[in-house]
């Protein structure tokens, strides 16, 4: 999400590739609400509201120094509620400018969605790396209601620590996954992507793999 410019900005851009096919695509940028940034913001705003347990980290989690130091009980459920509450409230402190499903006081709000989208980069890696029984199964990458659930359970009931070394998806390791899927749970809800406009959660189109880099093709 924060690979635009601007506080939640839309635009439609065309492109035309090399063969001279034209292609529009529709971006909406929501700063604060990249993954990382939006964990930080989560725990700096519990601490502000007096408390030390955040259920969205495992237990026995260890904070990175600068970060406050939270008491993780790992609670799929809560973490859900309390990502709902925190993080996509305007009645919330110290809010982003523009939350998405809401609208915002400069008159933006998020377009009804039509199509098939795409769940990519975070998406994928935190499913990559959350596998079963120590294999990457088929399941974790189903967005329905019932599998979302389990694989949160699954990631918050896990006892570990903040991995910053975790290849690919930005430091999605075992402690953020648990966050991760929470998120995107509430963030695909406020967006209007459910049902029908679910995601499909995947790394390539037709073998050529997605990166961040098409944000930045967008950019610029």
């Amino acid at each position: 999400e924060e690979n635009f410019k601007g506080a939640g900005a839309d635009s439609l851009f065309v492109f035309e590739d090399f063969h001279g096919c034209t292609y529009k695509i529709y971006a909406a940028s929501y700063l604060g609400f990249g993954r990382d940034h939006a964990l930080v913001r989560f725990d700096k705003t519990l601490k502000q509201m007096g408390s030390e347990i955040n259920p969205c980290h495992t237990k026995g989690y260890t904070a990175q120094p600068g970060s406050p130091q939270m008491i993780g009980t790992g609670v799929y459920v809560d973490c859900v509620e309390r990502v709902r509450e925190l993080l996509f409230n305007d009645s919330v402190p110290d809010q982003p400018v523009v939350i998405p499903g809401s609208q915002s006081s400069d008159g933006h709000a998020p377009k009804s969605l039509e199509g098939k989208f795409l769940g990519t980069e975070v998406f994928y890696y935190v499913r990559e790396n959350a596998p079963l029984h120590g294999k990457e199964t088929w399941r974790d990458f189903d967005l329905s209601s019932a599998r979302v659930l389990q694989l949160g359970n699954r990631l918050c009931e896990r006892n570990g620590r903040m991995d910053n070394n975790s290849s690919n998806g930005g430091g999605s390791g075992v402690d953020n996954g648990c966050f991760s899927i929470a998120f995107q749970t509430i963030f695909l809800e406020q967006i209007g992507a459910t049902g029908p406009h679910l995601p499909k959660v995947t790394k390539d189109i037709s073998g050529v793999q997605l990166e961040w880099a098409l944000g930045a093709a967008v950019q610029h």
